[in-house]
């Protein structure tokens, strides 16, 4: 995410995870799970997991593996949770030993894919690691039909750190999203900033559903922003 992301990684969690709302989707992950799945065991792989931010509330009920390209990031995921097995890979393209019961792809991370093929790839890998019966759970960066483009702000305080975080979201020429992050952190009586552009593809309904058909996965039901944080397709590998 950062060019510096080693300097501010620290303060990631302040800045993004927030523990509620994560308890809340991986209710709603357990619900899906209970709800659709048919393989037989309980093994669950996170993509792009991040710091394990919902891994800290999936290991109570799954059997999970984390996968993220970031090592400053899984360097605080293996610190905080060592009963987790996080590993450094590419979610568009990776190969682990195992088949997983439950596929999430969650908080929009699929949209760095570059462009459709790339997102082809990657869900055609998620195929090749879920078992037959299980579930896959992808929250798109938004659709090209749903994004809005905004100024988003974030302030917070812990212990002797204070934050404040400001993101300009808009659409480009070329189609991709542009995310114009500035962040600001005061500490021991010392404020630094950090700026960074982050591009994420955006992709059109039809195409998301025409590459999880390709991929050999099959769509059980599509949720809403308001069922799901971001929405969400809910798939099956048949």
């Amino acid at each position: 995410m950062y060019k510096d992301f080693d300097t501010i990684s620290q303060y990631y969690d302040l800045m993004y995870v927030k523990s509620d709302n994560y308890k809340k989707d991986v209710n709603k992950i357990i619900d899906i799970f209970n709800t659709y799945n048919s393989s037989d065991s309980n093994k669950l792989l996170d993509i792009a997991c991040g710091t394990g931010g919902h891994a800290s509330f999936l290991k109570n009920t799954f059997d999970v593996t984390g996968i993220d390209l970031s090592d400053a990031m899984l360097k605080i995921a293996k610190t905080k949770f060592s009963d987790i097995s996080f590993v450094k890979a590419d979610m568009f393209d990776f190969n682990l030993p195992l088949n997983f019961d439950i596929i999430v792809n969650l908080y929009g991370s699929i949209g760095y894919a570059k462009d459709y093929n790339q997102l082809l790839k990657g869900l055609q890998l998620i195929n090749k690691h879920l078992k037959k019966g299980g579930i896959f759970i992808l929250t798109p960066w938004s659709t090209k039909e749903t994004f809005k483009s905004g100024l988003f702000t974030d302030t917070k305080t812990q212990g002797n750190i204070n934050y404040s975080r400001m993101e300009s979201i808009n659409l480009l020429n070329d189609g991709k999203i542009n995310i114009d992050m500035h962040h600001l952190i005061g500490k021991n009586n010392n404020i630094n900033y950090y700026h960074n552009t982050m591009s994420i593809s955006l992709f059109s309904e039809t195409e998301y559903v025409k590459a999880i058909k390709k991929a050999g996965l099959k769509i059980l039901k599509r949720l809403d922003e308001t069922e799901f944080c971001m929405g969400a397709f809910i798939c099956t590998k048949y």
